[in-house]
């Protein structure tokens, strides 16, 4: 799903929900076996949850924020924690997750007010049957990839940066709108290595923020010594508000660099 920085990432862009199924097909055992239950255990950061009871261990969520379909006895065995959600059933048909983080609030409130962060997630599924006789036993298929969440703010391409002794980097993002977020950068060297620097800073709302120290403080040693990088920025806030400059300077000479970014026209 495509988070909607638009709306203070507090759901996903066009106000949908996201959907995840996992599906168990049994095969053709050597020996009869009788299907007992399935536990599925779906991972990631589900931290923006609020909890509805904090008497109560893990997270309470509201009414409509996590909910599971076409899983006997769903409601009895679901557990939900800021990193895990996780429930039982006794069928063993394909069942559903749904997140709808619009509906994430609780007590008084009348509204959701907790943004949700980009990420990916897995999923894990165990089997448990009754085999030969009265033997039980069971089957774990773990780690399944089970999709991402990204953002939909400003993204640049700026496809060549140079690195190195005597060159400094001028990088701006002006940011003229009312949100603020962080600065993510990705870089990829002419060698093919490729790396994430990770969140590099905030850029404030109606602010500038220079970048170009930045990237080359996080930089790996060997890109930042003699680099000729492409550099992917990302910051999450409207793409419509941002607008980058981008340069370099080599001895005291500077050069324009060109770049693409996502910004409506």
């Amino acid at each position: 799903e495509i988070i909607d920085v638009n709306a203070q990432r507090l759901g996903f862009a066009g106000d949908t929900d996201d959907i995840a199924e996992v599906t168990l097909t049994k095969g053709t055992p050597s020996l009869p076996t009788t299907f007992v239950s399935q536990d599925v255990v779906w991972s990631g950061d589900f931290s923006w949850i609020q909890d509805d009871d904090d008497m109560t261990a893990g997270l309470q969520p509201a009414a409509g924020v996590v909910n599971i379909t076409n899983c006997a006895g769903a409601d009895i065995g679901l557990l939900v924690t800021a990193t895990e959600i996780s429930y039982s059933c006794t069928t063993a048909t394909a069942t559903t997750l749904t997140l709808d983080p619009f509906d994430n609030f609780v007590g008084t409130d009348t509204e959701n007010t907790t943004a949700i962060s980009d990420g990916s997630f897995s999923v894990s599924v165990t089997a448990n049957y009754i085999g030969f006789g009265t033997t039980t036993g069971s089957v774990t298929f773990s780690g399944l990839s089970a999709g991402e969440w990204v953002l939909n703010g400003y993204q640049a391409l700026i496809p060549y940066m140079p690195f190195g002794t005597g060159i400094s980097q001028v990088i701006y993002l002006a940011n003229r709108g009312s949100q603020s977020g962080e600065v993510t950068v990705e870089w990829i060297d002419r060698d093919g290595s490729s790396g994430t620097l990770g969140v590099i800073g905030t850029l404030g709302a109606g602010t500038t923020m220079k970048i170009g120290q930045l990237i080359q403080n996080a930089l790996p040693a060997a890109q930042r010594a003699s680099g000729r990088l492409a550099l992917t920025v990302t910051a999450n806030v409207p793409a419509a508000d941002v607008q980058m400059n981008s340069q370099y300077n080599v001895s005291g000479n500077r050069a324009f660099t060109l770049h693409e970014d996502n910004r409506p026209d």
